[in-house]
């Protein structure tokens, strides 16, 4: 098991500083984009027109292995 932390950014950046668990990268990378779907899920006007949301996903080195990037984009 090995630690990966998810940094969410909408222009501020809210930092993990917990971490979670998992078993592999590829079982982290799975994670980081059930949690912005979560994040979503749970609050919708956390994405706003022409804006990014990132969930920037690093490992326990705190070394970025992925970002996660949604934007809304209006006619």
């Amino acid at each position: 098991m090995s630690v990966y932390y998810f940094n969410v950014s909408d222009g501020d950046c809210d930092r993990d500083e917990k971490g979670v668990d998992f078993a592999d990268e590829k079982q982290a990378l799975r994670g980081g984009v059930q949690y912005a779907g979560e994040l979503l899920q749970h609050n919708p006007d956390l994405l706003k027109p022409s804006q990014n949301l990132q969930v920037k996903i690093l490992d326990k080195m705190r070394r970025e292995v992925m970002t996660v990037s949604m934007r809304m984009q209006l006619p």
